[in-house]
């Protein structure tokens, strides 16, 4: 859901925490806290996003999406639940 290279700096701020934890206790949980909020925030905006696109895909001003422009959002649609529901 987030770029690799999004995901890969926000594993590495929880990393960091986790290995500050025995030196700096409430230091390493207030980091794994902004980590997971950055992390949060940044889903939070990436669904909205696509949700946004994918509306769009199929709701025009005129209402009259093709047939085919339906099933394509629907199977969007539908693996983005899947993806969502594995979480």
């Amino acid at each position: 859901m987030l770029p690799s290279e999004e995901r890969d700096k926000l594993q590495l701020r929880i990393q960091h925490a986790v290995g500050g934890f025995v030196d700096e206790p409430r230091s390493a949980v207030e980091e794994a806290a902004a980590a997971v909020d950055a992390l949060a925030e940044q889903i939070t905006e990436t669904l909205g996003r696509r949700r946004g696109t994918l509306r769009a895909s199929w709701q025009d001003a005129s209402g009259g999406a093709a047939t085919e422009d339906l099933r394509l959002a629907l199977r969007e649609y539908h693996r983005l639940a899947e993806r969502l529901l594995s979480l």
